[in-house]
């Protein structure tokens, strides 16, 4: 169950593209009046790892306090707020140090691996924003146990008591006591789920090369990326399941469906073209993202979709669906039992907070100074000055 503080129906308001004056009037004169409502979207925008996009859009649309009061800490609001900034910018360029240098090591010893979901982004620096707590990668299963040596002697070792099964489709994590995330060696691109959907065969045979700082990856073709991101939230993550759509999940996929080209969009429709329960996900996450964030679509995969897309519109135009912050005020059981009833279609239900999946500042940064790379520092609560 959320934080009574948390203003997830606020978080999202501040994130729209594309918010009309009247509305951003509103918005501004609700995060001003109250110090209260600044605190629950930050904290909100904490859970779901989005702190960095968030104060982004809210400087953006001016919408960060303009006096320096003070908080309960006796620091400035803006003082504390670009504090928490710093700590994850850091925290981003150590990762990708750490990345760069477990590349060269897998590389040293003839393994080029195939890097996923967060771990491209540490690398591409697109989107910027992106944080992650595990650092993905696909290596061959011949290629695995050399690859795990080679992260021993940088050392790297077992978490303890972390365990997979045979037929899980990464390897146990790894960790070095400096590094702020965990390491895990895909032998699988994905899950079951997504392979099912967008066999690993297929996703490797269309893989390009590449190179960064002067080691070599290999990466998924964009719109491959694309379509893996959702997957991941969507089916592995069991989004379909209970009707959730995760929150950085649709801001990831946002960022990289606006970023697609004349060719990947053509590519993208013709991976869907043949592949109705994909096509049908995309088109579900297309219209969450042009209804909630003020997004546009680049492409359209087909008229059938675009009706499609309509009628989902229509389901939250209507009041069809649990809204952000209703569903949030109930307990994770009567939310679960609440969304299994209204999911009756193929499209599934928007509700935009993954009850299942709660990461939050507080935790990466307890879990950062375990590993020694940070102090064990709560997110302070904003107060009137």
């Amino acid at each position: 169950m959320r934080s009574p503080d948390e203003r997830p129906d606020l978080l999202i308001e501040c994130l729209k593209e594309n918010i009309k004056p009247d509305e951003l009037t509103a918005l501004r004169q609700t995060l001003f009046s109250d110090m209260e409502n600044l605190q629950g979207v930050i904290t909100s925008a904490a859970r779901w790892q989005i702190v960095e996009s968030a104060l982004h859009a809210m400087r953006q649309k001016g919408l960060l306090h303009p006096i320096d009061g003070k908080t309960n800490t006796g620091q400035g609001i803006r003082h504390e707020l670009a504090e928490m900034e710093e700590f994850l910018a850091a925290r981003r360029k150590k990762q990708r140090d750490g990345l760069l240098e477990i590349i060269g090591s897998l590389n040293s010893v003839g393994v080029t691996p195939l890097m996923l979901k967060g771990s491209v982004s540490l690398l591409s620096g697109q989107p910027w924003w992106r944080s992650q707590r595990d650092i993905d990668f696909y290596v061959h299963r011949s290629e695995a146990q050399t690859a795990i040596q080679a992260l021993r002697e940088i050392g790297y070792e077992d978490v303890p008591d972390a365990t997979t099964s045979i037929t899980h489709h990464h390897l146990p994590p790894m960790h070095r006591a400096d590094f702020p995330a965990y390491v895990e060696p895909h032998i699988y691109l994905s899950g079951r789920q997504s392979r099912y959907l967008l066999p690993d065969k297929y996703l490797l045979e269309n893989a390009i090369n590449a190179e960064f700082a002067g080691v070599s990856v290999r990466l998924l073709r964009f719109d491959h990326f694309l379509l893996f991101g959702m997957m991941h939230h969507h089916f592995q993550n069991l989004g379909t399941v209970f009707g959730t759509i995760n929150l950085k999940g649709l801001l990831e996929f946002s960022h990289a469906n606006a970023s697609l080209d004349d060719q990947s969009g053509k590519q993208l429709a013709t991976t869907l073209s043949n592949r109705p329960r994909l096509a049908s996900a995309y088109d579900l996450w297309a219209a969450a993202s042009e209804e909630i964030l003020g997004s546009r679509p680049v492409t359209d995969t087909s008229s059938v979709s675009k009706e499609r897309a309509r009628a989902i519109r229509k389901r939250i135009a209507d009041g069809c669906v649990a809204t952000q912050s209703e569903a949030l005020k109930e307990d994770i059981r009567g939310s679960m039992a609440t969304l299994r009833r209204m999911n009756t279609g193929p499209s599934g239900v928007l509700v935009l907070s993954n009850l299942l999946l709660r990461p939050c500042l507080e935790s990466l940064t307890r879990r950062s100074a375990k590993h020694g790379f940070a102090k064990d520092r709560k997110v302070s609560g904003l107060r009137e000055p």
